[in-house]
C-alpha cells in the first residue's frame, strides 16, 4: 500500500527550486530574482520562497509541545478552549472608578486583573490625585475600594510595580488577610522590573543592590507563602516603546532576566527558586510572522538559559505576557488601530502567550471608554471562541518560512545577548549606553523610512483623512482624592526603616503588618529612597512611530481653528485622467500627511487653459501633475507664464524627470521635483515653516 507521499508524488509533479526559479524570472521580464529578497529591521533577510532545504539540521523541528526547548510551547495538551487569560489594563485613576469597571469587564470576558498603577503611585510622589493614566493607591483603603465585592481567587492577577514591588505586595497581603483570603489560592504577577524602570526614568532612587535584596527576600516569602504569585516582572517594553526591532527586545530582556537570576544566585536562592517567580512581557509588534517567531524564540532561549544554570524542567517553561504595541499606534484615523490591534493579538494569540493585553484604540488619545475596552476584550476572545486559535498548539508549527524564522531570531537575539554579557551584564550596558545606541540606530531606521513613506502608515503618512471628526473624550467622572488621612506616624517609619536596613529577612512581615495600621504607599518609597545611592543612566524615551507626521496635523488643526480654513495647495493637472490622476494622487496623499487642503483641476489640454485655471484658483503654492509627454509639451511654458514677475508663488512639479528638462524646469522656477524618493516630512515641514504655520 502507498504511503501519503507516494501518492501526492504519483498525482502532482514536485517542481524544484531551479524551476520555480525559471518562471519567477520569466515573470520579472529578465530582472534579478534577488530583487524579490528584504531585509528586516533585525538583519534578517527574507527569501520570496521557502523549502524543505531552508529547515535542514534544525535542532528543535522534530519536538513536540511541552518538550525540549518548548519553542511549540510549554504544555503538552491544552486542557481546556482557553489558550491565554483574556487581560486587559485598567486605567482609571479613582479606586471607586476601578471598581466599577472592573466589575463590568468581567462580566464581559475578562479573566485577568491587570491594574495599571498610576505614574505618581509607581513613584512615590505623595499628590492625593491626578488626571494621569492608572490607578492612584496610597493605604489599604483604597485597595479595598478598588478590589470590592471581586472574587480573586479565580482570576489572576497583573500588576507592574515598577522598581519594587514591596509597598504594592505587602499592602495586598494585607488586604488578603485583612478580608481571609487565602493567599495560596491568589495567582499571577506582583512584579517589579528595576532596569525596565531605570531605562523608562533615567534613573533609580536607590542603587540596584538594595532592590536586589528585596527581589531576593519576596521570591523566598513567595516560596514560601504563595507559590502562584510571581514576584518579577521581565519587560520588552521600554524597549519596543523606544523603537527597537523584535532581536533587541528579545535579547535586552532575556539578559535581563540572566542578571536577575544571577543576583538571585549570589543572595543564596537556587534556580528552581528564581526561574519560576519569573513572567516575561513583551509588546507585539506590526510584523505578524516577526512576532509569532519572536515568541516561539523566546521560549527556546529562556530553556537554553535555564537548563545550563541547572533548573529544571518545570523552571524551564517561560511565562510569556504580551500586549499589543503602543509604538504602532496612531493619534488621528484612531479607529484603524482596532485593525492594527488585531493583527498583533493574533501575533501573540499564534505564538503562544498565556496572558495578553488587547490596547484600546484610542490610547494615543485619551483614556479607555467602555466601548474601547469592549472592543479590544472581545478581539482576543473572537480570536479564542471563533477563530479556534486556542484549539490549535502552535499553529505555524511545520511552515518552513516561521521554523527558519525563529531559527534566525533565536540566533541572532543570541549573538546580541553575548555582547551584553561581554559588557559585564545588562546593569553595564545600560551604563555604557551601548543598549541605547543599539536601540537608536534602529529607530532612526524606522523613522526615515516613515517619512519617507516606504513604511505606509494608514490614515497619518498615507490615506490621512482631514476631514475626520475629532474624537469625543471620556466621559468618567473627576477623580476623587484617594484616603491619606490615616498615615503611619514618625515612630513606626523609623521602625521599618530600620527593618529595611537592617533585618531586610523579616522586612515583608512588617511592612504587611503597617499596612493596615496605615502605612501609604509614598511614605514606604520615600522611605526606602537614598539619595546617595541613586543609580543615572541615559533613558529610552517612548515614542510612537507616527509623532512626528501627527505634529505637522495638529499644526494645520491649530491653523483651521485660527482662520477657519487649513492651508492649501492646488493641482495643475495637464492631460487626460488617465495622463495625470496617478501623480495627483500621489502628491494629494502626499500634502495630506501634513495637513494641507488639495485643491484639485481638471485635465488641462493646454498652457493658456492651464494658466487661466491655475489664476482662478488664486493660492501661492501649486503642483503640476501629468504624464511625461505633457511635461515636455506643456510644463514649461506654464512656469515661465505663471512665474512671470511673481515671487509670491511657489511651483512644485511631481514625478521624477529626465536630467535636460530637470534643467530647463528648475531655470523656468520650479522650486522642487517630488517624486517617491521624497522626504515627505523634512518637504512638509520646510512648507511649514515657509507658510509661517
Amino acid at each position: 500500500m502507498k504511503n501519503i507521499n507516494e501518492v501526492k508524488n504519483s498525482q502532482f509533479a514536485v517542481p524544484s527550486f531551479d524551476d520555480w526559479k525559471g518562471k519567477a524570472t520569466q515573470s520579472l521580464k529578465g530582472k534579478s530574482i534577488e530583487q524579490l529578497y528584504t531585509n528586516t529591521y533585525e538583519g534578517i533577510e527574507l527569501k520570496p520562497l521557502y523549502t524543505e532545504e531552508d529547515v535542514k539540521g534544525l535542532p528543535f523541528l522534530n519536538e513536540l509541545p511541552g518538550q525540549g526547548s518548548h519553542l511549540r510551547g510549554t504544555k503538552l495538551l491544552r486542557t481546556s478552549g482557553q489558550a491565554w487569560d483574556v487581560s486587559q489594563e485598567i486605567d482609571v485613576s479613582c479606586p471607586h472608578q476601578c471598581n466599577q469597571v472592573l466589575k463590568d469587564d468581567i462580566d464581559r470576558g475578562l479573566t485577568m486583573i491587570h491594574l495599571l498603577l498610576n505614574d505618581k503611585t509607581k513613584r512615590g510622589y505623595s499628590l492625593p490625585n491626578s488626571n494621569g493614566k492608572g490607578l492612584l493607591v496610597e493605604t489599604i483603603h483604597d485597595i479595598e475600594k478598588a478590589l470590592n465585592d471581586i472574587s480573586l481567587q479565580h482570576k489572576s492577577l497583573m500588576i507592574d510595580t515598577h522598581y519594587c514591588s514591596l509597598p504594592m505586595l505587602s499592602m495586598l497581603t494585607a488586604y488578603f488577610e485583612k478580608n481571609n483570603i487565602p493567599l495560596e489560592t491568589i495567582k499571577g504577577t506582583i512584579g517589579m522590573d528595576p532596569l525596565a524602570a531605570l531605562v523608562e526614568d533615567g534613573e533609580l532612587p536607590m542603587n540596584t543592590s538594595q532592590l536586589y535584596d528585596v527581589m531576593a527576600q519576596l521570591t523566598l516569602w513567595g516560596k514560601k507563602h504563595s507559590q502562584n504569585i510571581n514576584t518579577i516582572l521581565v519587560k520588552g517594553h521600554p524597549y519596543h516603546n523606544g523603537g527597537a526591532n523584535a532581536v533587541q527586545e528579545l535579547a535586552f530582556s532575556i539578559a535581563t532576566a540572566v542578571e536577575y537570576v544571577a543576583e538571585a544566585l549570589k543572595r543564596g536562592l537556587n534556580i528552581d527558586d528564581v526561574a519560576q517567580k519569573i513572567t516575561f512581557s513583551f509588546s507585539i509588534g506590526a510584523n505578524m510572522f516577526m512576532e509569532i517567531a519572536k515568541l516561539r524564540a523566546a521560549r527556546t532561549l529562556w530553556t537554553l538559559i535555564v537548563k545550563s544554570f541547572g533548573g529544571n524542567e518545570k523552571s524551564q517553561r517561560m511565562n510569556i505576557h504580551g500586549r499589543t504595541s503602543a509604538f504602532t499606534k496612531t493619534y488621528y484615523d484612531p479607529y484603524v488601530n482596532m485593525l492594527r490591534v488585531t493583527t498583533e493579538a493574533f501575533a501573540a494569540g499564534v505564538g503562544g502567550v498565556d496572558s495578553l493585553d488587547v490596547s484600546s484604540f484610542n490610547e494615543a488619545i485619551d483614556r479607555t471608554t467602555n466601548f474601547s475596552r469592549r472592543i479590544a476584550r472581545n478581539t482576543q476572545i473572537i480570536l479564542q471562541e471563533e477563530a479556534f486559535i486556542s484549539k490549535v498548539i502552535d499553529p505555524t508549527g511545520g511552515s518552513w518560512y516561521i521554523e527558519k524564522l525563529t531559527n534566525d531570531v533565536a540566533k541572532s537575539s543570541w549573538e546580541l545577548f553575548q555582547k551584553v554579557e561581554q559588557l559585564g551584564g545588562m546593569e553595564q550596558a545600560l551604563k555604557l549606553n551601548f543598549v541605547q545606541q543599539e536601540i537608536k540606530e534602529v529607530a532612526t531606521k524606522r523613522q526615515k523610512h516613515v517619512h519617507n513613506r516606504k513604511d505606509k502608515i494608514v490614515g497619518t503618512n498615507f490615506y490621512a483623512d482631514l476631514h475626520e471628526e475629532p474624537m469625543t473624550m471620556s466621559s468618567l467622572k473627576k477623580d476623587e482624592h484617594v484616603d491619606i488621612n490615616d498615615q503611619l506616624s514618625i515612630e513606626k517609619l523609623a521602625r521599618l526603616k530600620e527593618v529595611f536596613e537592617m533585618d531586610i529577612d523579616n522586612v515583608m512581615d512588617v511592612a504587611v503588618h503597617f499596612m493596615r495600621e496605615g502605612l501609604t504607599i509614598s511614605q514606604f518609597i520615600n522611605l526606602m529612597k537614598d539619595k546617595e545611592a541613586t543609580v543615572k543612566i541615559n533613558s529610552i524615551e517612548k515614542i510612537r512611530l507616527t509623532q512626528s507626521f501627527e505634529e505637522l496635523r495638529q499644526t494645520s488643526d491649530q491653523y483651521f481653528e485660527k482662520y477657519g480654513f487649513r492651508p492649501k495647495v492646488g493641482l495643475i493637472n495637464l492631460g487626460s485622467i488617465p495622463e495625470h490622476k496617478p501623480r495627483a494622487d500621489f502628491i494629494t496623499g502626499f500634502f495630506e500627511a501634513g495637513g494641507f487642503e488639495i485643491i484639485s483641476s481638471h485635465g488641462y489640454l493646454s498652457v493658456e487653459d492651464a494658466i487661466e485655471g491655475t489664476k482662478a484658483m488664486k493660492l501661492a503654492t501649486y503642483v503640476i501633475c501629468g504624464s511625461n509627454e505633457k511635461y515636455k509639451e506643456m510644463a514649461v511654458a506654464i512656469c515661465r507664464k505663471l512665474l512671470d514677475g511673481k515671487k509670491d508663488i511657489k511651483l512644485y512639479l511631481a514625478g521624477k524627470q529626465e536630467d535636460t528638462l530637470t534643467t530647463e524646469l528648475v531655470e523656468a522656477g520650479v522650486s522642487h521635483i517630488i517624486d517617491a524618493t521624497t522626504n515627505c516630512y523634512e518637504f512638509l515641514t520646510s512648507l511649514h515653516q515657509e507658510q509661517e504655520m
